[in-house]
């Protein structure tokens, strides 16, 4: 048995992926003028990460981040869900954006920008996606994770998860009895670089079960993934 308690965010929650720090402070202050709530990241996997475990309404996503490009991001969080994204770059070429529009972002505001015209694109953004319930947790079988502080308990005794532990159990969780290829989740809980590197998942999927307990309730099948099966 499974289900997802959620709640209605009051304000829509923002991520800013940014390495700019000066940058992070303006647009920070004026969505939050805007009436809105900032999560802020300094690097592509940090967003990633924050992304994962947040699920914010709308991504921002500078192109040039210190550990690559903004595009990697784009096509990271696009394998997941579809979350608006917004490009925000001082890089005004033409075929850079247009690669990132046809990865998924849906808008963009190039630097040096007003920050009116910011707040107002993301308004439309957000005018054209409607927000979603925002998981407080989840409860699958007798697990109960909650999202906001990254906490999982099995039957009431919490368990020490490690991040990335902790992202590949809710990415199974949010989806009971789905299986998962292992691609798929090499894509969303590593990202698209490892994709190809199955002995990760192998070795990290037989951590988790060992701390999870028995009965094992991820099963593994063959030459396909693996599947988050609750007990009835």
């Amino acid at each position: 048995m499974s289900n997802t308690t959620a709640t209605t965010r009051d304000r829509p929650l923002i991520l800013v992926v940014e390495d700019d720090r000066d940058i992070q402070r303006l647009i920070t202050r004026h969505l939050r003028d805007a009436n809105a709530d900032v999560l802020l990241a300094g690097s592509a996997a940090e967003g990633f990460q924050i992304y994962g475990e947040r699920l914010p309404d709308l991504v921002m996503i500078d192109l040039n981040l210190p550990d690559g490009p903004g595009l990697g991001l784009v096509n990271q969080i696009r394998s997941m869900n579809d979350t608006p994204i917004v490009i925000v770059t001082g890089n005004t070429d033409e075929q850079s954006l247009v690669t990132c529009l046809d990865a998924g972002a849906v808008d963009y505001v190039t630097k040096p920008f007003r920050t009116a015209e910011l707040v107002a694109r993301v308004r439309t953004v957000m005018r054209r996606s409607p927000r979603t319930l925002e998981p407080d947790e989840l409860n699958v079988g007798p697990f109960k994770i909650q999202l906001a502080d990254r906490r999982v308990f099995r039957f009431g005794t919490e368990l020490r998860l490690t991040p990335t532990e902790f992202r590949l159990l809710v990415q199974l969780a949010r989806h009971p009895n789905r299986v998962f290829t292992h691609g798929a989740l090499l894509t969303s809980v590593w990202g698209p670089e490892y994709a190809d590197e199955p002995h990760i998942l192998r070795v990290t999927l037989n951590r988790l079960r060992g701390k999870l307990g028995e009965p094992a309730v991820i099963e593994n099948r063959p030459a396909i993934g693996y599947a988050l099966v609750p007990d009835e």
